[in-house]
């Protein structure tokens, strides 16, 4: 009355594809992973701080600026 459905093939097949899809994803991810790590090897630990202040400083000022600009 309440037996199990076989699993098909259709089914193997989707999982296949969605592996290969995710592996894929992950492969791109990481070489972009490694060349963003090589980019940010080149400047010494003072050049980051810097480059990390600037950077929420500006995106910190620009999310105020939309807030104000939402309530007013």
């Amino acid at each position: 009355m309440f037996s199990k459905k076989q699993k098909t093939s259709s089914t193997n097949a989707a999982n296949k594809t969605a592996n290969r899809i995710a592996a894929s994803f992950v492969r791109r991810q990481r070489m972009l992973a490694d060349r963003l790590s090589k980019f940010a090897g080149r400047f010494n630990r003072r050049q980051q701080m810097i480059a990390l202040t600037a950077f929420c400083l500006l995106f910190g000022s620009y999310c105020l600026y939309l807030i104000c600009h939402s309530i007013y």
